[in-house]
């Protein structure tokens, strides 16, 4: 196992502990956030990937600190906005219920931020051997290949060529 599938099991493991604990309303306004963060990240990374090219960063890596800049923003807008709803839910008592599919969202969520995860990675291939190597790969990036599909066609390339590589690399290890 790699250090990139710790992080990955780290992620499930926290996401569904955290889900059950806050329940579904707060877990779902967090899996919109995931979700709009994901889109606007893969559609407009280029803008905030401008701010750091001035820092020496280059084009590959620029493109991803912009797309972990637009996800992580809408990350944040996400928390609070789920604690403005949190004060007015304060009162409805769901029970039980609101932890199990509060832990369900959290899973799902957990599948979107590591798809996320391995979307960046293989679209701008800073070190793509992270990718290879890590064993939860195969499965996170057949979803991801779900995910790049939804996004525009220039970061859609990005992705298919880092996910060509990563096929060759696994196709020849298992020839072995």
């Amino acid at each position: 196992m790699t250090l990139l599938d710790y992080v990955v099991l780290t992620i499930v493991v926290v996401s569904v502990a955290y889900g059950a604990l806050r329940g579904i309303v707060r877990s779902a306004v967090s899996l919109a956030a995931v979700i709009s963060g994901l889109f606007f990240a893969a559609y407009w990374y280029e803008y905030p990937a401008v701010l750091y090219r001035p820092f020496g960063a280059s084009p590959q890596a620029a493109h991803l600190l912009g797309f972990i800049t637009l996800f992580v923003a809408a990350l944040v807008g996400g928390v609070f906005l789920s604690r403005v709803l949190r004060g007015g839910l304060k009162r409805l008592r769901i029970g039980w219920t609101d932890h199990v599919f509060g832990a369900v969202f959290g899973l799902i969520r957990a599948w979107l931020i590591c798809s996320a995860i391995y979307l960046a990675l293989t679209a701008f291939p800073v070190r793509l051997d992270a990718v290879e190597q890590a064993r939860l790969a195969p499965v996170l990036l057949e979803g991801t290949r779900a995910i790049a599909y939804l996004t525009s066609r220039e970061f859609k390339d990005q992705f298919y060529g880092g996910y060509e590589i990563v096929q060759r690399f696994w196709n020849k290890i298992n020839a072995k």
